[in-house]
């Protein structure tokens, strides 16, 4: 089981860590097809521990711009799009990826005080970016979602499937974000009718940015 953590906790037995290294365009090292796991990171950059996965560590790195790996890696090692990851390594691992990423990206987005432009310092004991001049703090945010099943009158269930999405597994559901002082209530049904409305007839819809098709 996964537990969220910002430092080790004493007397850790000597472990190979789980490394999620990501780049400047966000693309996942993978080394033979698996997230890499050793001793020391495959390669330098600002870490930071994600936490305990049943007592392995679990560390994020954002790889310098020319990332220099190992020579043992020379061969088997690739660099892979968040997305394209999906479906490639376990779902827990997915996730993680995409928990890495949004570490290391509230990382870069936060070296500044906000409210007053002096370069910020880790907090000692959170996850967090503490301002020396002024204390303010900035927490990674948090973008809370909710998963809801659209089904008809005769049980079938409304899905979606996105044309640049990797194949060989069911499709994911149709997905929108809320809009500024739109109710709980507004917001799903809004975009059960846009979705719903693409479908036509069909209990699936096949779409991609800037289009939309309902598969023969």
């Amino acid at each position: 089981m996964f537990v969220p953590r910002v430092s080790l906790p004493e007397h850790l037995p000597a472990l190979d860590a789980r490394w999620y290294v990501l780049d400047q365009r966000q693309q996942v090292l993978v080394v033979d097809g698996a997230i890499p796991s050793a001793a020391e990171s495959p390669t330098s950059g600002v870490t930071h521990l994600l936490g305990l996965d049943d007592g392995v560590p679990i560390y994020a790195v954002a790889a310098e711009k020319y990332p220099e790996l190992p020579d043992e890696y020379a061969e088997t090692a690739t660099w892979v799009n968040l997305r394209s990851l999906f479906g490639t390594v376990p779902d827990e691992q997915w996730a993680m990826a995409g928990r890495a990423s949004q570490v290391l990206t509230w990382e870069r987005d936060h070296q500044y005080c906000g409210r007053c432009g002096t370069k910020n310092e880790p907090h000692p004991i959170d996850r967090a970016k503490e301002c020396p001049s002024c204390g303010m703090q900035a927490f990674p945010r948090l973008t809370p979602a909710v998963i809801m099943l659209v089904e008809r009158d005769d049980g079938k269930a409304l899905l979606a499937w996105g044309a640049r999405f990797p194949g060989g597994s069911s499709a994911p559901w149709p997905a929108s974000s809320s809009r500024v002082r739109a109710s709980r209530n507004a917001s799903p049904a809004r975009c059960v009718k846009r979705w719903a409305s693409r479908s036509a007839t069909s209990p699936t819809s096949e779409v991609s940015p800037g289009r939309s098709r309902t598969p023969s």
